[in-house]
């Protein structure tokens, strides 16, 4: 791959390995905007189409006055199954930046359709 170069559905961009310090196989997969540089970086999960009946959470955690919420753990309940998923909101130190369109602290991709409930804890208190 290559800096502008375009990738068609079903290209092979990457693949699982274990090279260097890892604890594992894995996949480094990061999106940038504009320029190759850290402060470029978006959460690819927003670039991915999901399989269908899947779908990605999207949204802005805030406190009281709007400010974002930093490193807060949310868990997402699926109401039919009582399946739970965890997801943190970007961190201070975020290696993900906000897009500028959604303006978001957190994603999470791969969410079979159906009626959630999301609960975060904040001061002391479960918010959901």
């Amino acid at each position: 791959m290559v800096v502008g170069q375009w990738v068609n559905t079903g290209a092979v961009i990457g693949k699982v390995g274990s090279t260097g310090n890892t604890t594992g196989p894995h996949l480094h997969f990061e999106v940038r905007l504009g320029e190759n540089s850290f402060y470029a970086t978006r959460n690819p999960v927003l670039w991915m189409v999901p399989p269908q009946g899947y779908g990605v959470l999207v949204g802005r955690v805030t406190a009281d006055y709007g400010s974002t919420l930093k490193n807060h753990l949310v868990s997402v309940t699926n109401l039919q199954t009582s399946k739970v998923w965890k997801v943190y909101t970007y961190a201070s130190d975020a290696t993900i930046h906000s897009d500028s369109y959604y303006n978001e602290n957190v994603a999470l991709g791969d969410l079979p359709a159906g009626v959630y409930q999301l609960n975060i804890i904040f001061n002391g208190c479960i918010i959901g």
